[in-house]
């Protein structure tokens, strides 16, 4: 169920037998009533909730011990069927930008030395962000490429990995993903068949909770066949924790802009600018990536910060796309997303199973830290004037 559907799920459960029509009125003047109360709520709790968030990551924490097992537990039990062989398999520099990733990276590198893919045509190379941990002493004992440079942003560590790639076509992975050995050879294939600017394979969310996972499945973190299908953002993208580039498709478009500093939306901006410019994007089910997920809800609240702070920018950039009214929606409240964080409380308190308080505990932190990370987008970059309170979606 997509993030969408869940929304409206939630927002009608108390109604479900009355007719639609009925329930649609009940729902409007309901919403009509409470709005001017609940959406100043809404942004104090977010606000309030950066200060707490910062205390509670800020603690000491016991870290879990490091998981040296296979990789079967990372990926559904069915294997994908292997594309077929092409036999002059295109030449690849598969780039990663890394920061502080002494403990992850590892097995990333694992995982691409372990790649069904001609070695004579693989290049890896590792982006340092300007860790101050081992992490390019362990890049290097891998034997990989390694550019080092200070903390600038994960699209300015791209960038300058691409610039020293030898290859036409770049493959993006992160430091805390692993990718499966079909991997780069399914992007390849839909690249080459589809004739595309960049594919995006799926991304599989990786963690020991199965609440947190269920989290991810039904929010659509990370669901890359929304993203590149323009169902996640107005737009088709590519997340690069999981993607293929065609190098002069990037040449084309300036590569990443390395304004996003804050490790998030650069590939939302990247994608819409190939879309600009008329280049299409593809969709490889079958080319896998595991991706290392966040499980506390106070990390899950910095991450979607993130996401929100990253959202003003990216916005702002591309206003020209947007008319007045779409521009205060994306810029500030959108009514779904505001509706579900209240009926995300609602069933947080509520909820009589602890599995069920869990998840919905999550949903909540999610949407305080993604409101938050708008405010303080509205505050660095004036936006307040596109604020709202009655947006219609």
């Amino acid at each position: 169920m997509g993030k969408d559907e869940l929304s409206h799920t939630l927002l009608n459960a108390e109604t479900a037998e009355a007719p639609l029509n009925v329930r649609t009125a009940i729902v409007s003047l309901l919403d009509a009533a409470t709005r001017p109360v609940l959406v100043p709520l809404y942004l104090l709790a977010a606000r309030l909730s950066v200060p707490v968030v910062r205390w509670r990551r800020s603690r000491p924490q016991t870290e879990p011990a490091a998981d040296n097992g296979g990789d079967a537990d990372l990926f559904p039990s069915h294997e994908p069927t292997p594309p077929e062989d092409a036999g002059d398999w295109p030449a690849v520099s598969v780039v990663i930008p890394v920061l502080n990733g002494e403990t992850v990276l590892p097995r990333c590198l694992e995982s691409l030395r372990a790649l069904d893919y001609p070695r004579d045509r693989l290049e890896i190379i590792v982006a340092d962000n300007g860790s101050t941990d081992r992490t390019v002493e362990v890049a290097r004992r891998f034997g990989v490429a390694v550019i080092v440079q200070p903390k600038r942003g994960a699209a300015a560590a791209r960038n300058a990995a691409i610039a020293a790639a030898h290859s036409d076509w770049i493959a993006t992975t992160d430091a805390d993903c692993v990718v499966h050995p079909l991997w780069l050879k399914h992007l390849v294939a839909v690249g080459r068949r589809e004739k595309c600017a960049a594919v995006g394979g799926r991304v599989i969310a990786c963690c020991r909770d199965a609440v947190v996972r269920d989290f991810c499945a039904r929010e659509g973190v990370l669901d890359q066949q929304a993203a590149v299908a323009g169902r996640l953002l107005p737009f088709p993208f590519v997340i690069t924790a999981n993607g293929l580039f065609r190098r002069d498709a990037l040449a084309a478009v300036g590569g990443f802009d390395e304004d996003f500093a804050a490790a998030a939306a650069e590939d939302v901006d990247l994608g819409w600018r190939l879309g600009e410019r008329g280049l299409t994007l593809a969709y490889a089910p079958d080319a896998w990536v595991s991706h290392r997920q966040r499980e506390r809800a106070v990390d899950i609240h910095a991450q979607f910060y993130r996401y929100g702070l990253s959202e003003v920018r990216l916005y702002l950039k591309h206003r020209h796309r947007f008319d007045e009214r779409e521009r205060s929606k994306h810029l500030w409240i959108r009514p779904l997303l505001y509706r579900h964080f209240w009926a995300a409380t609602w069933h947080w308190a509520t909820a009589r199973r602890f599995a069920s308080r869990r998840f919905w505990r999550l949903v909540v932190f999610k949407e305080l830290g993604h409101m938050a990370g708008k405010m303080e987008g509205a505050r660095r970059w004036r936006t307040w004037r596109y604020f709202r309170l009655w947006t219609h979606e």
